[in-house]
């Protein structure tokens, strides 16, 4: 029977925007590794399984400002079966926005100008008011 792959060492992983790059080093002897994660509020439960041919892989699609789980383990095939090695630790990430989101209203003194961009190209309905000295925008 052959030995059972280790678990990758090195493994760290950082919250995106609405995602999480994992990062570990190369497992000897490995074909590819497989990543689950879980809400940390539920850690027994696997939300989402990715597999992964290298040893970084990013993966979409988690609510900013949740924490959640992962962690990873190397898989080797033979004979057309998977087989795992030991998986690592799970990791604790959070992703979050560092980009300030364009609210439906903007706030400008008198004499400012305006410019407003558009990240996707579509057109934007928003509010522009402008405020009198010392008066707030509502």
């Amino acid at each position: 029977m052959p030995e059972q792959m280790k678990s990758p060492e090195g493994f760290k992983v950082v919250g995106k925007d609405g995602a999480a790059l994992s990062v570990w080093d190369e497992v000897e002897g490995a074909d590819g590794y497989k990543l689950q994660f879980f809400s940390a509020d539920d850690p027994e439960k696997c939300i989402k399984s990715r597999y992964a041919q290298g040893t970084r892989k990013m993966i979409m699609g988690f609510e900013n400002g949740k924490e959640y789980l992962v962690r990873v383990c190397a898989i080797r095939y033979e004979r057309d079966v998977e087989r795992r090695g030991s998986y690592t630790q799970k990791l604790s990430f959070v992703p979050k926005c560092v980009k300030l989101k364009a609210q439906g209203t903007i706030c400008l003194n008198i004499g400012e100008k305006e410019q407003l961009i558009c990240e996707r190209g579509e057109e934007i309905s928003c509010e522009i008011r402008f405020r009198k000295h010392r008066d707030r925008c509502r």
